[in-house]
C-alpha cells in the first residue's frame, strides 16, 4: 500500500517560512521531495497535513488544492505507470 503525506521541513522555526515536503511511502521505501510551496509553521495544520484557513494567509485554498493534486498524481503513477509524464 502506498501513501502520500505532507510535512514541514523546519516546523520549529515559527517566524520563518519553510517549504512543505511531500513524503511518498511504499512498502519499506520513502521518497521525500520539496513541493516548492512555502508557509510559516503557524499557518500549517499538522493533523490535517494542509494549510490552516487563517485570515491574512494568501491563497490557502489554491495551495491546499495543489497539495491534493500532487497527492493524487503520485498515487495514480504508482498504481499505473502509464500515467508518468501525463497530465492527470
Amino acid at each position: 500500500m502506498a501513501s502520500v503525506t505532507f510535512n514541514l521541513k523546519a516546523p520549529k522555526k515559527l517566524n520563518e517560512s519553510t517549504v512543505i515536503r511531500m513524503v511518498f511511502a511504499f512498502g519499506k521505501e520513502h521518497i521525500i521531495m520539496n513541493t516548492g510551496i512555502k508557509v510559516k509553521p503557524k499557518e500549517w495544520n499538522p493533523e490535517e497535513k494542509r494549510l490552516r484557513n487563517l485570515s491574512g494567509t494568501v491563497n490557502v485554498q489554491n495551495m491546499n488544492t495543489s497539495l491534493t493534486k500532487i497527492e493524487n498524481r503520485i498515487i495514480a503513477c504508482y498504481r499505473d505507470p502509464q500515467y508518468i509524464g501525463r497530465d492527470l
